[in-house]
């Protein structure tokens, strides 16, 4: 909090400070707070709303351009002829949460920019074309303070992992016909990130390990699957081609993006569709919460 006392600081410029008073009656009974109080809200943000009284919203306000906290403090208190460090210890623990919270950020700070859709209506990849927006996923920390699925990744640079889905579906849909397989079943496949693969592949069956409800059937997928989607990082190639050897698996294509968010620095991230034909007949129930078939 020293450095923060001298250093410039400001408010992201998407951030709004809304009266409560001018909530919908609903949002009041349920942030329970004072007509007087004002909401701390951030559109497009996973965070949750925060109150403030009103005197915390006008220092705040202070932040709507680059300023130390000791010259808002000071001209805040000047305004209102009232004692600076009084102001100060007031707000210190608000001012510490608002930073924590990446709500009060250094100017140079990329939280200091509205956050923004990465892939907007219009926007082709590859054969797609966005027609409507549905959701945002912005950055989010966990408690033990690494970045959790899909955050920063998710939002800016999910492009790049879509892109390569189009010639994963391709690679299988022309080699399953080769296999001699085709004439009597679909193909089977596992994927390890649900979406658009299983959509580009609407004629396969697609096993997918997110599907958590088959709670009187939990057998093993990938015996079942002639094809596997397999994501890892580049640097276990290595590692990666050894296992796809012990399990007498061919490698029908390769694909490799760059990820940012995954981890502290962006990192190159490979994507392999690996092929046997299962001989495995399928046992999965054809609803929710079926025992598996005999």
């Amino acid at each position: 909090m020293t450095t923060a006392l001298t250093s410039p600081l400001l408010l992201p410029s998407d951030l709004l400070l809304i009266p409560v008073a001018d909530l919908p009656s609903a949002s009041r009974a349920e942030l329970k707070a004072a007509d007087t109080d004002f909401a701390i809200t951030r559109p497009r943000s996973r965070r949750a709303s925060s109150i403030v009284d009103a005197d915390s919203a006008a220092l705040l306000e202070q932040f709507r351009s680059a300023r130390t906290i000791a010259d808002a403090v000071m001209d805040f208190s000047r305004a209102r002829s009232v004692d600076p460090h009084a102001v100060l210890t007031g707000a210190y623990p608000m001012l510490q949460r608002l930073i924590a919270a990446q709500l009060l950020v250094p100017v140079d700070d990329p939280a200091s920019k509205a956050i923004v859709a990465s892939i907007e209506i219009g926007d082709r990849i590859g054969d797609l074309k966005t027609i409507r927006q549905l959701s945002l996923v912005v950055e989010g920390t966990s408690y033990a303070g690494e970045r959790y699925e899909f955050s920063h990744f998710g939002a800016r640079h999910t492009a790049s992992f879509l892109a390569i889905a189009q010639p994963q579906a391709t690679a299988i849909r022309d080699h399953w016909p080769r296999t001699g397989l085709a004439a009597s079943r679909a193909p089977r496949v596992l994927v390890s990130a649900g979406g658009l693969l299983p959509f580009l592949l609407p004629d396969a069956y697609v096993l997918e390990q997110l599907v958590s409800y088959r709670h009187r059937c939990r057998v093993p997928l990938e015996p079942l699957a002639d094809y596997l989607q397999v994501i890892y990082a580049d640097e276990h190639r290595e590692s990666i081609a050894r296992e796809r050897v012990r399990q007498n698996r061919e490698a029908i294509g390769r694909w490799t993006f760059v990820a940012d968010g995954l981890r502290d620095k962006p990192r190159v991230v490979a994507v392999e569709i690996w092929y046997r034909a299962s001989t495995i007949p399928l046992n999965l129930p054809e609803t929710i919460g079926a025992p598996c078939k005999q």
